[in-house]
């Protein structure tokens, strides 16, 4: 191979003599049109990057670098291009096409991920492939995840429907949910689909063990090093791997309770814990967390006392006092020190603390549990009005007139059952009155075989619009809704004006009032009488 001193040379060369690579170039021919314009009144500003095993000879020349400028000049109509020939051994050809492709601005997310997953092929790390590209570890290894994403999450990504950050969110998810998860967030910026995807992940707050433990679940690893924690927003980290996150917590379970056991704590074994349990809502964690009953006679140590004016846990207003502590199994795995009651109020007495009692209006729970009320009443109302919405277009799409294939609609509605999520089969099946003894899917699938093709419209427009109950697809409700000239907006005013008059208390007709019965006079006592 020639010294690159010798042969760094520009040099003009045939366009006719220049092969094309491996690698595949997807750059529109608006963005060709537009570098061929550019090139016809500048020329072809920056050499191409071309390999020959003779770089002094005629050729045959392979591309390396420069695919862009040579498909434009091509288009331009030159006749030749300014090039550096080198010999370049054929895993670097490969890697320097490879680099150039993904540094594109053009190229969608995908793309870049298959290219860096081809240079990992080649052997090239991680660290080195983001040296090379000029980005960080952290984005390279990201873009990298992209390739674990569901193939038809994947084209949802190179058509724009989801942004990186949201597709790798999605990407840190089971392969089975992805799909689910990526219809929900579709369109949503990410500090919205990190909140709609919480349901997918854990907060590692919530972690009781050692987060650097490699130990603890071996084939895991440390919490710290995993590819499935996720932290990028510069906020509380996130575990995106449930099965590992349930796995840990119970293997850290078990050896608390083989610690504690031979240590000679009192520990209850699982069916004497069951029913010492209850979920409830932490407004301080911001999540459901599992709290020993009132009824089982047991406090958390970690739980925050409701009577201390300053909300401080057990563990730290008994800190001197040390009870007796027990330890019991969870349901969701982990393992939770609790305190009998009466141990607890008799320590806190002699401990001198002060307490007060919690007032039901200020209570934490009941907040969240009047605040949830008033979620399901809205998320009902919206329900209602978007029965309301559908129910018109229904009867507006079955009173048309058709001479389409009822054939075609049955297949079609029977296609979008398939499409629509269990409850919301259950709520189109409730509002049209079909009697379902236990399978909905029957029910509406022999529904839809005895449907007029008007009907079977119907059908397939209503289950679709189901999928408008998520803000990224209610739009398609809307324009089906504009087909039929009927006024959604109008119909939901409607039901929500219906729905605020039936709330207001009616109010009662004023009681009339009785008049005051007169009291009988008493009889005179009669003279020298027994009184």
């Amino acid at each position: 191979m020639s010294a690159p001193a010798d042969v760094r040379t520009i040099r003009e060369i045939p366009l006719d003599a220049i092969e094309a690579s491996a690698i595949d170039v997807r750059s529109t021919p608006k963005a060709i049109d537009e570098l061929a314009d550019s090139i016809r009144e500048h020329g072809v500003l920056q050499p191409l990057l071309l390999h020959a095993a003779d770089p002094a000879g005629a050729g045959p020349f392979e591309i390396i670098a420069g695919r862009r400028r040579l498909a434009a000049a091509r288009v331009a109509g030159l006749a030749t291009v300014p090039a550096i020939v080198e010999d370049r051994p054929p895993h670097e050809r490969l890697e320097l096409q490879l680099i150039e492709n993904i540094q594109r601005e053009d190229l969608d997310p995908i793309e870049q991920a298959r290219g860096i997953a081809e240079l990992q092929r080649l052997g090239e790390t991680i660290e080195t492939i983001a040296k090379r590209l000029g980005w960080g570890v952290r984005k390279t290894y990201a873009t990298r995840q992209l390739l674990d994403l569901d193939e038809v999450v994947q084209e949802g990504v190179r058509e724009g429907d989801l942004t990186p950050s949201v597709a790798l969110l999605v990407a840190r998810i089971p392969k089975k949910l992805q799909r689910e998860a990526a219809v929900q967030v579709t369109g949503m910026p990410f500090r919205e689909a990190k909140v709609e995807l919480g349901g997918f992940s854990r907060p590692l707050f919530e972690a009781p063990w050692d987060q650097d433990d490699a130990e603890l679940v071996p084939k895991a690893g440390a919490c710290t090093a995993c590819p499935h924690r996720f932290d990028d927003d510069g906020e509380a980290a996130l575990c995106l791997n449930e099965d590992c996150f349930d796995a840990k917590r119970k293997a850290f379970g078990a050896r608390r309770i083989q610690e504690a056991a031979a240590a000679g704590a009192t520990v209850l074994k699982p069916k004497a814990a069951k029913g010492v349990f209850e979920r409830r809502y932490d407004h301080r964690r911001g999540g459901e967390v599992w709290r020993p009953t009132k009824a089982s006679g047991y406090v958390g140590l970690d739980e925050r006392c409701d009577a201390d004016p300053k909300g401080r846990t057990y563990r730290k207003l008994l800190a001197k006092a040390a009870p007796p502590v027990v330890l019991a199994p969870s349901p969701a795995g982990d393992v939770v020190e609790l305190v009998a009651a009466p141990d607890a109020k008799a320590a806190l007495k002699k401990a001198g603390v002060e307490l007060q009692k919690p007032s039901r209006s200020t209570s934490p729970d009941l907040a969240y549990r009047r605040q949830q009320a008033e979620w399901r009443k809205k998320a009902e109302l919206e329900n209602v009005a978007k029965a309301a919405v559908r129910g018109e277009l229904v009867a507006a799409i079955e009173q048309t007139s058709t001479l389409e294939s009822g054939e075609f609609w049955r297949l079609l509605a029977a296609a979008a059952v398939a499409e629509v999520w269990y409850d919301h089969l259950k709520q189109t099946a409730r509002r049209r009155g079909l009697e379902v003894k236990g399978d909905v899917h029957g029910a509406i699938g022999a529904a839809i075989a005895n449907a007029s093709a008007a009907e079977a419209k119907a059908w397939t427009v209503e289950l679709l619009c189901h999928r408008g109950d998520y803000r990224s697809r209610r739009e398609f409700l809307h324009e089906a809704c504009g087909l039929y000239s009927i006024d959604h907006a109008a119909i939901e005013k409607r039901v929500r004006a219906a729905a605020a008059a039936a709330a207001k208390p009616k109010k009662k007709p004023a009681a009339k009032k009785k008049p005051a019965k007169k009291k009988a006079p008493r009889k005179a006592r009669a003279k020298g009488g027994t009184p």
